[in-house]
């Protein structure tokens, strides 16, 4: 029979009820705002219930707010059929069952389901603080589990949440063995959850114009860590995308070049033939790319995958193909000293030329009148512009003004202000007018060393394009920084450092922390928290078949199977062993009662007497045996009887108690005294 969890104490509800919330919390931005509204209600409504100020809902208002939870869930979510729309409906039952917990075995489904969701939010975020935050949540599901589970339903033991702490702390052995040995088996599915996206980044499409102000973000767009030696900022291009293809207004990839027939899966070739040049030096590292949401990827010029699944196009930029939905980490090989496409074909020539007939017509004839007047010399005429750039009043702001249609002729002659995005469009658009094979490179430059784990740190403002213009068979594509001209500091600097002191910067209250992040102390603690993080994402994160396999035969030289799932067995059969010898001697200390232990003193006594009291005879029956065995001291024992019945089943103070004690021990010291 079932007890109504009405009779349940206050504090077994209230730790259900903050369960509930602490569970749903990581899920706010996530799910409709609706559905929100609809947790907030349900549990708002149980409180009252609990109250006995409303009734549980019947049949009618259950019906009534199913159906309007599952048209938010339908009308807020864009992907009707998918993970996000069932981890939805997973909260709105998870929510739901408040309004019917009557019994102790809802109150279990409850618990239950909350397990399901706090796995859930692996599918979104699996850094450092998740983990604990999802340690959190169970800690609190499994107190309240153990609650409801003690049976003494009016009177909660306290002790229940220590109970949760140490079933916790005794499954970490074993949840640990099973992480390094089990096999990691490929799932049938591929589950994807929708990923926290920064707010300024790598886009496949560029607009200038459109930006009136460009929208920054601390958040984190990967981690490089090199085998060897770390190039210095100047040289930390992280390349990206090719942008090849102009509207007028926007720059775009050229599909041409990044379909299937463009991509290179299997690069071993190239890569070897390139390494055969003595003059060319390898840089070997690693990256871990925090999720995008689509294909490309990050590296520097010139790289080569040394992870499968990867491929280059003929951009020269790296691609996957599977969708980065979590934490990417892949291997690569880079050349910085380095000569692409020599010999560069006509219709590539053509594309990289291709401007719109109509439009920007100031910016076209400047570029002509330029081209004439230094004879045709191309490095002439670059230095030309990037003088201009660095002599006629631009400016780099983060706050540029809106531009008209005619964006190129409206940067350049107009407003004179803009980011990298402007000067790299602008710079492309003159040396196509030209009649120079130009293109435009989108990714990151620079980064922030962390030297507790010698690595990189690059961040979605450390965002930035520049151009690569092909100057013919003795140079191939070369690379071009306008942003160098007109502010060198972000280049040898970095992005973070120079941009924090301007006033953007300080409008943002994102940016009004990041005031801080030089000083010695906040530095040390931030880069020491994201090493910590680093370790986590790289060791535990990234621990997928390949990285098990190395450790179980490198480290472990456990290279058969047989071998692995053999020590796997031991493992949890000594850990289990270990556990349960703990919980079998584990005595719990019991107290005795001071009137107790003054009775069981003058049975000792009586012992010496050869009067032993029997297991479970009562004081009264232990009384009449002394009566026939011993008469000599028969009003002795009748007097302690009476002495510890009056005091121990009566309401007596504690003050009482003890005088009665103390009485109880005298008189039973005689006896002994008389055995003498």
């Amino acid at each position: 029979m079932s007890v109504a969890i009405d009779q349940i104490p206050r504090l077994s509800l209230v730790g259900l009820l903050l369960a509930h919330v602490v569970v749903v919390l990581p899920y706010v931005g996530r799910v409709p705002h609706w559905l929100l509204a609809i947790v907030a209600l349900c549990i708002f409504w149980r409180v009252m219930v609990f109250n006995e100020l409303w009734r549980f809902p019947n049949t009618f208002w259950k019906t009534f707010l199913l159906i309007i939870g599952i048209i938010v869930i339908w009308l807020g979510d864009d992907q009707k059929i998918g993970l996000p729309i069932s981890i939805n409906l997973l909260i709105l039952a998870f929510s739901f069952k408040l309004l019917e917990m009557q019994h102790e075995r809802d109150a279990y489904v409850i618990v239950l389901l909350g397990y399901f969701i706090i796995a859930a939010q692996f599918l979104y975020r699996t850094d450092l603080f998740s983990f604990f935050y999802a340690f959190f949540c169970v800690l609190m599901l499994t107190g309240v589990l153990v609650s409801l589970s003690q049976g003494g339903v009016k009177k909660p033991k306290r002790r229940a949440w220590k109970v949760a702490v140490l079933m916790l702390l005794q499954s970490l052995p074993l949840m640990i063995v099973l992480f390094v040995f089990f096999p990691r088996i490929a799932p049938f599915l591929t589950l994807q959850a929708p990923t926290e996206t920064a707010r300024s980044g790598i886009a496949d499409s560029m607009t200038p114009g459109d930006v009136s102000e460009l929208s920054l973000s601390n958040a984190l767009a990967f981690r490089a860590q090199f085998d060897d030696k770390i190039p210095n900022i100047q040289q930390l291009y992280w390349r990206s995308i090719v942008l090849s293809q102009f509207d007028g207004r926007t720059w775009s990839m050229d599909t041409n070049l990044i379909g299937q027939t463009g991509v290179l899966w299997q690069s071993e070739p190239v890569l070897n033939q390139i390494l055969s040049n003595p003059k060319n030096t390898p840089l070997y590292y690693s990256i871990i790319l925090e999720p995008t949401q689509n294909h490309y990827l990050v590296g520097l010029d010139l790289s080569f995958p040394k992870t499968p699944h990867i491929g280059i196009t003929r951009s020269f930029h790296l691609v996957t193909q599977n969708t980065i939905d979590s934490a990417f980490k892949y291997q690569l090989v880079s050349f910085l000293n380095y000569r692409l496409d020599l010999q560069l074909d006509a219709w590539m020539q053509d594309r990289y030329l291709q401007l719109p007939q109509q439009g920007n017509e100031k910016s076209r004839a400047l570029a002509q009148q330029w081209m004439q007047s230094v004879n045709g010399d191309v490095y002439q005429y670059i230095q030309h512009i990037l003088h201009w750039f660095k002599t006629s009043g631009f400016v780099y702001t983060l706050q540029p003004d809106q531009l008209s249609n005619n964006v190129i002729d409206g940067f350049l002659f107009d407003k004179k202000a803009g980011f990298c995005a402007h000067y790299a469009s602008a710079l492309t658009y003159l040396l196509r007018a030209a009649h120079i094979p130009a293109r435009m490179v989108v990714g990151y430059q620079g980064g922030e060393l962390n030297p507790l784990g010698r690595y990189i740190l690059v961040h979605q403002y450390d965002a930035h394009a520049w151009v690569e213009a092909w100057l013919g068979a003795q140079q191939g594509w070369v690379r071009i920084d306008p942003t160098s001209s007109v502010m060198p500091e972000r280049i040898t600097r970095g992005a973070e450092e120079v941009l924090s002191s301007q006033q953007a910067m300080a409008n943002t209250g994102l940016l009004n922390i990041r005031r801080y992040w030089h000083q010695p102390m906040v530095k040390s603690i931030r880069l020491s928290l994201d090493y910590i993080n680093y370790a986590w994402t790289r060791h535990v994160v990234k621990y997928d078949r390949v990285h098990q396999a190395n450790f179980l035969t490198q480290r472990l030289h456990l290279a058969h199977l047989y071998d692995q799932v053999l020590w796997m067995m031991g493992l949890l059969g000594v850990i289990t062993l270990l556990i349960a010898s703990y919980l079998f001697r584990r005595q719990p200390s019991v107290k005795k009662d001071i009137l107790d232990q003054a009775y069981l003193y003058f049975c000792q006594r009586m012992h010496r007497l050869d009067v032993t009291r029997f297991v479970g005879e009562t004081p009264e029956q232990f009384c009449q045996r002394i009566r026939l065995l011993c008469p000599d001291h028969y009003m002795t024992a009748v007097r302690i009887t009476r002495w510890y019945q009056k005091h121990q089943y009566q309401a007596v103070d504690l003050h009482h108690r003890r005088m009665a004690a103390e009485k109880i021990r005298q008189l039973a010291q005689k006896i002994a005294s008389k055995k003498q």
